[in-house]
């Protein structure tokens, strides 16, 4: 069970010269207030991080690495701190300046934290939760080709957060295009999540290469709507295996094929991603996906698409279908 403890905005007062606006301002001390989640293992419940900073200090302070991961001890140490809030400092710092002073002290302090803790930093033992923006960013950073990521996953992280599927463009014909900041011919397709919800332990990396590399489309969406979109060019033949549309196992091998020649990755960790999987996906605009996408001008392609699969899987599995090559 994991404990949580909340520390509370506060001020702390001097008494500067009443003569010195500069010092009044200079003596004001904002505490934003720290959310820190410290699992149970046997390690003391105590602040893991603070931010105490002046006002003036506020806008000359470097973030820490805005690196998007931290080690695996790290991380096992359990403790995350949360964003900051700066509430509007209430000390009075003389008669005549006081509410002026108490008002713009405010509003610079909470720009300036919030601005410092946007990137979500991470400092040894502390990981800071990535917002919708900086999850975007990391997904935009260079991407590993699937038979890369096949032959060394230790860089996909095995934890959870957010992946992206980028093709060069062409590879799937029709499908907007989606440029990738660094390399204008690689096109995103496809971006989500792992876990879906909080009661599954899957990672990115058990996603990535246990169900959309190496399954079938009966576990993988997009697996599922690459086959999809490929089924002519591929010449598949989805069938029902129970309830679920499945390939045949030569069928499934050239589904793999095309995606190691043809398919690069990008991930992101990120502690409940479900959190802003939506707003990411708003933000992104990945044309393959379905949830959280219905806006999309390539939606109705997709949607289409996958209902003539599945249909072609029901005529497949008639008594009257010719049997697939399993070889």
């Amino acid at each position: 069970m994991s404990t949580l403890t909340t520390f509370g905005p506060r001020t702390q007062r001097k008494r500067p010269p009443l003569s010195s606006l500069l010092g009044r301002v200079r003596a004001l001390v904002v505490v934003p207030m720290l959310r820190t989640r410290i699992a149970s293992s046997g390690r003391p419940n105590i602040l893991t991080a603070s931010v105490t900073p002046t006002i003036a200090g506020l806008f000359a302070q470097t973030p820490p690495s805005t690196s998007l991961t931290s080690s695996s001890g790290s991380r096992k140490a359990g403790k995350y701190v949360g964003a900051a809030l700066v509430a509007m400092p209430t000390a009075h710092i003389g008669t005549r300046w006081s509410r002026f002073s108490r008002l713009w002290c405010g509003v610079f302090a909470g720009l300036a934290v919030s601005v410092y803790l946007d990137e979500a930093a991470t400092i040894p033992g502390v990981t800071v939760t990535a917002g919708a923006g900086s999850v975007v960013e990391a997904l935009q950073r260079p991407a590993r080709a699937a038979p890369e990521v096949l032959q060394a996953p230790e860089p996909l992280p095995a934890e959870p957060g957010f992946y992206g599927w980028w093709s060069y463009q062409g590879a799937l014909a029709g499908v907007p295009h989606v440029p990738h900041p660094l390399d204008g011919e690689l096109s995103l397709l496809y971006v989500r999540i792992s876990p879906a919800r909080e009661t599954s332990r899957q990672t990115i990396r058990s996603r990535v290469l246990g169900n959309h590399l190496n399954g079938n489309v009966g576990s993988s969406t997009f697996r599922f709507v690459l086959a999809a979109l490929l089924v002519d060019a591929l010449d598949l033949q989805p069938d029902l295996s129970g309830t679920k549309v499945a390939l045949g196992a030569y069928d499934n091998r050239r589904l793999s094929t095309w995606q190691r020649e043809h398919l690069l990755l990008t991930s992101c960790a990120r502690e409940r991603p479900w959190e802003i999987e939506r707003d990411v996906i708003a933000q992104v605009a990945p044309p393959l996906n379905s949830a959280g996408n219905v806006a999309h001008a390539f939606f109705p392609t997709v949607r289409t698409a996958r209902a003539e699969f599945r249909r072609r899987a029901r005529v497949a599995s008639s008594p009257s279908a010719t049997p697939r090559p399993t070889g």
